[in-house]
This record gives structure tokens, C-alpha cells and sequence, in this order.
């Protein structure tokens, strides 16, 4: 083959969510003399498109509706690559996964399948997902499908050892065909910000010199477990008068949180501040972080969190503990040292979480200089130059054995 690897990535959307964030930070470190990329997308929420496109040779909206608008989401996609050329396809979110497997097999037949890589960005199928499908026989249904229509992709990456673990078990798919490549956190995530803008978003937000400051950043799904978050809040209060909860993010759970604040009367005590474009500045300004996932694939979150040194509680899940388990790797730091700065607890357990939190914050220097201690190592592990050359050669292993 002459010339750059052309590459058509299809994903569900171009939303602010952590896998297309994680894929634009991938695009923008692989060089442009080996690889072209194009890019398709099923729903209409482009809050990235702008970011996206310098970065892509086409954008491709398939304007997919939900159930049987992805079949025509498919045939539109199908139609795109027997006009296009591509060497290789990368599908990453489950409806994006099976759109663009089907759309690989009709373009091809009789001329040999284009390969497909597969991304996981998550442990689908666990126990905890169901909401996610609506109920279990569609789970399942899904399951069957993905599992039939991924038999023959070529490669598949997993964000974490436990998200591939899980699908290969769930898929039956061979550990051998996949590679396990942690989602990136970008530097400007935990670059310091200048004092003056921590004092103006302090002030802003009408907190208080004295107020000792929670944050959790995710969407207001049940998948985040704010509302476990929030019950924990007496208990806290109860620990640390001055404390305050903020929570960055957008979801559908927003109504059924404020009125959970106000049955438990918090009033401003927890601040549900939707999305934000200056997270990075929550993480400085903040004295402790605040996790309490019922499942993930990696936490982009939780790995900013920790990168710019702050303190965490977090839920006791393999994903999670996989990120804390890494803390301090090459920096000599032992498990008590990491776990200095870090509380896990059960799922579901706001009791555990609001004496966890408290311990924490009541912590001191301790506490701080652990967290500090390990961020250096956690900045390295999620490295996006590193990351993203591992994402290449591993189109490039797919491309070549085809």
C-alpha cells in the first residue's frame, strides 16, 4: 500500500462524551503521512464537530433514528464507502459498532471484507447496565447481535483490562485479538490555572473563603450515582460544616436530583451546575473529588481528577480500582501511600461514602501531599502521545493482516 492508511471511524455522535473525546485527542497526535481519516456519525449532536473537522478528509452524517433507523443509517454508510475507498473501518459505541459492521459486509460482498476494529468503551453487558437497555430481554437481544456481528472484526480494543475481560467473556471473543489501550486525558486538563481565574469562578459560584469544596463531574445518569452521592450529604455536613457539593454535568436525572436536594433540605449546600466549559478549573479549586459509578469502561473523570492531584472517593468497581491500583507506578509509592490520598467504597452505599468523604477532608496535609505524590505517574500512564501511537499501530495490524 502507497500512501497514508485511510481510516473511516463511525461513532453514535460528536457529543462532549469521554469516547469522542478520546478519539479526537487520538486523531490530532496521529501523523497525517500515515493515516487519512474519515469520519461518521449517527445522531445529529455535533458539539465537537468544529474540533473534529481540520482533523478529517469527510464528515459523515448518516442521520440515524432509533431501532430501525439504523438500517437506514447502514445502507447510507454503505452506499459512502462503494463510492470510497477505505482500508480499514473503526467503530467504537454499540449501535455505531453494528451499524458499521453491516455497512463493511454489504459494501464488500464478493470483493473481501474491508477489516474492522472494534473499540469497548465499556462493560455493556454487566448486571448494572440494564436501565441502559430499557429492560433485560433487549440486553440480551443486543448481546446476540453484537456477538454474531463481531465475529469476524479483525481487531478490538479494550479501555481497560476489566472492560476486556468482561466482553470477551460476554462476546466470546478470543483475548488474543484484543488490545487493551486506556482512554487519554489531554494536558489541558490539568495545565494550573491562573489564581485569578480560581478566585473569579470561586466568586462566581458564591462560595465562601471557609467552604471546604466537593466535586463530581459526570452526566446525571443512574450510571454516576449522584443521588447515592447527594444522601451522603447529611452525613457529611454533620462532619465538615462548611462543606460543598458540586456537581458538573448535564442529563436527563437533573429534575429528579434537585428535588431530591430539596427533600433532604441542602439548599445551596449542593449546587447541581450543569455543563461546564471550565472543568479543569473546578478540579483546582476543589478539596476533594467525589465518584460513586455503578460501572464504567475508564473514567476519564476519575483520571483527571487524580491528574491534577486531587483527593478522590470513589465506587469499589474493577474499573476504578483499576486506575487506583496504577497510582504511583514507577515513583516507588506503596499501596498505603496511594490509598492515603483515596477512599473506595461499596456501590450504593451512602453511608460508607459520607463517612468516607469525611475522613478524607478532615485529612489535612497528609492527605494533599499523597495526592500530589501520584500525579505525576497518573499524567503518565494517560498519556495521549502515547496512547494514540498504540491506536495506530494497531489499525495498521488490522489494515495489514487483511
Amino acid at each position: 500500500m502507497t500512501g497514508p492508511l485511510r481510516v473511516l471511524h463511525v461513532t453514535e455522535s460528536l457529543a462532549h462524551g469521554g469516547a469522542e473525546q478520546n478519539l479526537l485527542s487520538f486523531l490530532r497526535r496521529l501523523p497525517p503521512e500515515r493515516f487519512q481519516h474519515h469520519l461518521a456519525y449517527l445522531y445529529p449532536d455535533e458539539g465537537l464537530i468544529e474540533k473534529f473537522r481540520p482533523l478529517v478528509a469527510s464528515l459523515i452524517p448518516l442521520g440515524a433514528g432509533r431501532g430501525p433507523g439504523l438500517l437506514s443509517a447502514a445502507a447510507a454508510l454503505q452506499g459512502w464507502m462503494r463510492r470510497h475507498r477505505v482500508d480499514v473501518v473503526h467503530a467504537q459505541l454499540v449501535r455505531a459498532q453494528l451499524v458499521a459492521r453491516a455497512a463493511a459486509l454489504a459494501a464488500t460482498l464478493g470483493k473481501g471484507r474491508v477489516p474492522v476494529v472494534t473499540t469497548w468503551q465499556n462493560a455493556f453487558y454487566d448486571d448494572y447496565t440494564v436501565a441502559d437497555f430499557g429492560s433485560p430481554a433487549r440486553r440480551a437481544l443486543v448481546r446476540r447481535l453484537d456477538a454474531v456481528t463481531g465475529r469476524y472484526d479483525r481487531r478490538f480494543v479494550a479501555v481497560s483490562e476489566h472492560v476486556a475481560t468482561h466482553c470477551c467473556a460476554a462476546l466470546g471473543v478470543p483475548r488474543d485479538k484484543v488490545s487493551v489501550i486506556y482512554n487519554c486525558v489531554e494536558p489541558a486538563r490539568y495545565a494550573p490555572v491562573s489564581p485569578e481565574v480560581l478566585a473569579r469562578t470561586r466568586a462566581e459560584l458564591g462560595l465562601a473563603l471557609e467552604a471546604r469544596i466537593l466535586l463530581s463531574v459526570g452526566r446525571l445518569v443512574v450510571q454516576k450515582g449522584q443521588r447515592h452521592l447527594i444522601a451522603a450529604m447529611p452525613s457529611v455536613l454533620r462532619q465538615v460544616p462548611h462543606a460543598v457539593l458540586l456537581i458538573a454535568g448535564g442529563g436527563p436525572l437533573r429534575a429528579e436530583l434537585q428535588a431530591q436536594v430539596s427533600a433532604l433540605a441542602l439548599g445551596d449546600r449542593v449546587r447541581l451546575l450543569g455543563p461546564r466549559g471550565d472543568v479543569p478549573a473546578l478540579y483546582q479549586m476543589a478539596d476533594l473529588f467525589a465518584f460513586p459509578s455503578l460501572y464504567e469502561g475508564l473514567s476519564v473523570a476519575l483520571v483527571e481528577a487524580l491528574a491534577n492531584a486531587l483527593p478522590a472517593v470513589v465506587s469499589d468497581i474493577p474499573q476504578n480500582r483499576e486506575v487506583i491500583e496504577g497510582m504511583g507506578q514507577g515513583q516507588g509509592q506503596s499501596q498505603g501511600q496511594r490509598m492515603t490520598s483515596v477512599r473506595m467504597v461499596p456501590r450504593e452505599d451512602a453511608a460508607a461514602l459520607g463517612d468516607a468523604i469525611g475522613e478524607l477532608l478532615r485529612g489535612g496535609v497528609a492527605v494533599r501531599e499523597a495526592a500530589l505524590a501520584a500525579r505525576g505517574a497518573v499524567q503518565l500512564r494517560f498519556s495521549p502521545e502515547r496512547l494514540a501511537e498504540r491506536f495506530g499501530q494497531t489499525l495498521e495490524a488490522a489494515a495489514a493482516a487483511g
